[in-house]
């Protein structure tokens, strides 16, 4: 099996296969790209051999700095990657591959050495080596499966609490590039993390955003209503206080650059086609 149908969850037994799937697009990209690559790796969970995965080939392509991300643009489009954006995540862009049922490749394309780079570079050999810990994470990723088999993003955020834990613990943090964002993010509790997400990521509305923060806060505090500001006054008043105003202009200047970098991909996307 080589793709994972959309918004579907399933995970499979480790396959050997997926080493030689990523080996043959690490080779089309490679001649695609050339110069433009400082590296190709495979990562995530089918890179990690003996574990079950979703049966998605996820490839990291690094380049020296993000002036190169317009360049690769093309060669990425004339491979059949689709551009989805960043995420919120500045030096990262995510890319697509497959068809509308089936999802088969992940690639993200990022600068070389920034502190994502790092993370996934980190996590994967930290599993790779800690066999237990492995074990660990895939029994999470079993009862993940089952419990949000049709919605993969509640899979995903669950999932990711378990790898925000181990990075935090086990990686040196000084080896990764740092810069004002990522000092104050990664100084926050995981729901505040979620908050800055959210903020960056440009999500419009509010009454939407008061029901995400809402209901993020009763799920990673286990609360109840009563416990925790629903209104959006209140919410924004309680969250405010759990931030400076200096962090706060940083968090919207990062706001800015994210929306930025993803209005100017896509006009030069819409003038490659």
């Amino acid at each position: 099996m080589l793709g994972l149908e959309n918004n579907a969850v399933s995970l499979i037994d480790y396959c050997s296969a997926w080493q030689d799937l990523f080996a043959r697009e690490e080779k089309q990209l490679l001649n695609k790209l050339g110069m433009i690559v400082e590296e190709i790796e495979h990562i995530s969970s089918t890179s990690v051999p003996g574990i079950k995965a979703k049966p998605i080939i996820d490839i990291m392509v690094t380049v020296d700095n993000q002036e190169l991300f317009l360049s690769a643009l093309k060669p990425l489009l004339d491979l059949g990657y689709g551009f989805i954006g960043n995420g919120g995540r500045r030096g990262r862009l995510f890319f697509v591959k497959g068809n509308d049922k089936v999802t088969s490749y992940h690639l993200h394309l990022m600068e070389m050495n920034g502190h994502y780079w790092s993370n996934y570079i980190f996590f994967r050999d930290y599993l790779r080596e800690k066999k237990e810990i492995a074990k660990d994470y895939v029994e999470l990723k079993v009862a993940l499966s089952h419990k949000y088999y049709n919605n993969r993003e509640e899979y995903s955020r669950y999932k990711s609490r378990f790898v925000k834990r181990i990075i935090r613990e086990n990686k040196d943090i000084d080896k990764c590039k740092r810069d004002n964002y990522y000092q104050i993010y990664r100084s926050k509790s995981l729901f505040l993390q979620r908050y800055m997400d959210s903020i960056v990521q440009g999500r419009k509305g509010q009454i939407f955003f008061a029901e995400e923060v809402f209901y993020r806060a009763m799920d990673l505090y286990n609360c109840n209503y009563m416990d925790y500001p629903y209104y959006l006054d209140k919410l924004l008043e309680h969250l405010n206080s759990k931030f400076t105003s200096q962090e706060l202009n940083i968090i919207f200047e990062e706001q800015g650059k994210t929306i930025e970098e993803n209005d100017k991909i896509f006009e030069t996307i819409n003038k490659l086609r």
